[in-house]
């Protein structure tokens, strides 16, 4: 017998969130502030998640600002203040901190009269609520945050539907349509587009493919994300063998050891390129929209590619129906191996299979052949 793990932890999952709901329904009574559209002038939205995920937000933000005709201010982490700084559509940024009166000090007199706080929290919903936020809309999140109150408006618990449909819903609940066309962005100042240019130059190189084998720091654990060092060896030798285009790997900083690993093991080192650690952010956005093609395991660089139409193969971990990116359906291959927990098979009582560690060189291959079908790149060998 087998069993999709994501599935068995949303089910397991779901009485509590369906409990929290009810609890924020039957006790809080902030629920039944009537919600003037008109009145909304000042939008602060609240979100503490990784690339990929502020990525995928902002469809809502531009929504936002134009059909309230408001200012919209986003509360982030720190480290993801490249991916948002140059985004027309957001005013100003704050830097979230774990200090709840240091928080409570940056937004109380900023006078916002709508808080969009996607990751629901109580700690977030109590902190707008003393900040004097009149509109406090949320969804559903972890169950370490419970219990989710304090909110003028909540949606109901779904399982498996797209993240940014998803967090739609949360936002319609101040009158905020969905567009028909949906397409995330990522804006590149001026400075960093050069930049890469110029280092693209001294390379001397015209046309690359990027790999991406990271997903955070070295040390974070996320075997669910691995794919093995020696495949990305023989993709990148297939890339310029087949395609003619030479090799940029990124990532952090930790990481650059291990790509040195993935290079000793390519047949063409010396049109491999490792680059991780060298750039910031919004450089690394740019490596990203100037190359032909991507590969990444389910991680922000495959929602920053898809936002620029680039060529994508994503290794994904995560459900399809909920994180896959948004972008061109052409130009976006989405290869997921569900993980699953064989029970009483070959003699054994529980085994786990399945994830990106299962996915295959030769499926890899297969969907690089149909993006870049009948494209001939030039490059400076």
């Amino acid at each position: 017998m087998r069993i999709n793990q994501r599935l068995l932890e949303y089910r397991i999952r779901y009485p509590f969130l369906f409990i929290d709901y009810l609890s924020w329904l039957i006790f809080d009574f902030s629920k039944f502030k009537l919600i003037r559209k008109e009145k909304i002038k000042k939008v602060l939205i609240i979100h503490t998640g990784a690339i990929g995920e502020l990525i995928t937000i902002t469809p809502i933000i531009k929504e936002l600002r134009k059909q309230l005709n408001c200012s919209v201010d986003c509360l982030i982490k720190e480290n993801m203040y490249d991916l948002l700084k140059s985004n027309p559509n957001i005013n100003n940024i704050l830097f979230y901190s774990d200090d709840f009166n240091e928080l409570l000090s940056k937004i109380k007199d900023k006078d916002y009269d709508l808080a969009v706080i996607f990751q629901a929290s109580f700690k977030n919903a109590l902190l707008c609520f003393k900040a004097g936020i009149r509109y406090r809309i949320g969804g559903f999140s972890r169950i370490k945050r419970f219990p989710t109150f304090f909110y003028t408006r909540r949606t109901f618990p779904v399982v498996l539907m797209h993240s940014l449909e998803y967090s739609f819903k949360i936002v319609e609940k101040v009158g905020i349509k969905k567009p028909h066309f949906l397409k995330t962005e990522v804006f590149i100042g001026i400075k960093n587009e050069e930049k890469i240019k110029e280092l693209l130059r001294n390379l001397k190189v015209t046309s690359y493919a990027l790999i991406h084998p990271g997903f955070g720091p070295a040390r974070k654990k996320s075997p669910p994300r691995f794919w093995q060092n020696e495949n990305y060896s023989k993709i990148a030798d297939y890339l310029f063998e087949k395609y003619n285009l030479k090799i940029i790997f990124t990532g952090l900083e930790d990481q650059k050891s291990i790509i040195e690993k993935i290079i000793s093991n390519c047949n063409y080192k010396r049109n491999m390129i490792n680059l991780a650690g060298e750039t910031n952010l919004q450089e690394f956005c740019a490596l990203v929209k100037n190359a032909k093609f991507v590969l990444a395991p389910d991680t922000g660089a495959s929602h920053i590619a898809a936002s620029f139409g680039v060529y994508l193969v994503n290794l994904m971990d995560a459900p399809i129906e909920e994180w896959k990116p948004i972008g061109i359906k052409d130009k976006i291959i989405n290869i997921h191996h569900p993980r699953e927990i064989k029970l009483f098979e070959k003699g054994k009582l529980f085994k786990k299979t399945g994830g990106i560690i299962s996915i295959s060189i030769e499926e890899i291959k297969k969907a690089i052949n149909i993006l870049l079908a009948k494209k001939t790149f030039n490059t400076l060998a």
